[in-house]
C-alpha cells in the first residue's frame, strides 16, 4: 500500500512539473496567487482591462498550482487510510487542469480568435485525410479508379460540410450520403453506415461548435475590452 502511495506521489509530481512547463498552471505558492489578485485589482482601478484580464488568468493558473500542490501533500501526509478520498480529489483536480489545458490550446483562454480558427480549418483536413477514410475503408472503392476518385471527392465534401456547425451538414446532399454508404449502387435494403461513422460525425460537429464558440468569445472579449 505504501509503495502504491509512493508511486502515485511520484506520478503526480511528474505531472505537476509537466503542467508547469507548458504554462497550464502557474507558480505553486499562495503568495503568487495573491500578488496576481492585487495587481488585477489595481489594473481594474486604472481601467487597464488588457492587463486585468491577463492577470486574472495568471491568478487562476497560480490557484490551480496551489490546489494541485495541496492535493499532492494530502496524499503524502495523511497516510493510507485516507488515500482513496485524497486520490479522487487529486485526479478530479488533474482532470480540471486538463480541461483548462484544452481551453488554452484551443483558444488561449478566450484571448485569441486566430487559434480556434486555425484549429477549425485543420480539423476539416484531419477528418478528411484520416478520420472518415478510416471508418469507411471497408466500403471505399479501390484507389486510382473513377469511383475511387469520386469517393474521395464525396468524403472531402462530407468533411468540409461538417466543419461548419448547423449550416454545413445541411449542404451535404442525400445522394452524396447514398454514394458514401453504397458506392456500387446495387445495395439491397436500407443503407446502414459503419458503427464508428455516426460517432465520428457527432465528434466533428461537437468540435466545430466548440471552436466557433471560442472564435465568437475571443471577438467579444476583444471588442468589449476595446
Amino acid at each position: 500500500m505504501h509503495r502504491q502511495i509512493l508511486a502515485l506521489s511520484i506520478l503526480a509530481t511528474s505531472i505537476l512539473a509537466l503542467l508547469s512547463q507548458v504554462k497550464i498552471i502557474g507558480p505553486r505558492t499562495a503568495e503568487s496567487r495573491f500578488a496576481c489578485a492585487r495587481f488585477a485589482k489595481s489594473s481594474e482601478e486604472t481601467k487597464n482591462h488588457d492587463l486585468e484580464r491577463d492577470l486574472y488568468i495568471e491568478e487562476r493558473k497560480a490557484e490551480r498550482g496551489v490546489y494541485l500542490r495541496q492535493r499532492l501533500d494530502d496524499l503524502k501526509k495523511e497516510g493510507w487510510k485516507k488515500w482513496p478520498r485524497n486520490l479522487v480529489r487529486l485526479i478530479t483536480h488533474i482532470l480540471w487542469v486538463g480541461v483548462m489545458g484544452a481551453y488554452w490550446a484551443f483558444a488561449d483562454y478566450g484571448r485569441s480568435f486566430v487559434r480556434p480558427l486555425a484549429w477549425l480549418i485543420a480539423s476539416g483536413f484531419i477528418f478528411y485525410r484520416w478520420g472518415y477514410p478510416a471508418v469507411l475503408a471497408s466500403i471505399r472503392p479501390l484507389a486510382g479508379t473513377p469511383d475511387g476518385a469520386k469517393y474521395d471527392h464525396a468524403v472531402r465534401m462530407l468533411a468540409l460540410g461538417n466543419t461548419v456547425p448547423f449550416i454545413g451538414p445541411l449542404t451535404i446532399d442525400s445522394e452524396i450520403k447514398k454514394f458514401l454508404f453504397c458506392p456500387t449502387n446495387n445495395c439491397l435494403g436500407p443503407l446502414i453506415p459503419p458503427e464508428a461513422y455516426q460517432l465520428l460525425v457527432l465528434g466533428q460537429n461537437l468540435l466545430s461548435i466548440i471552436l466557433v464558440f471560442f472564435i465568437g468569445l475571443a471577438l467579444r472579449n476583444y471588442f468589449k475590452i476595446k
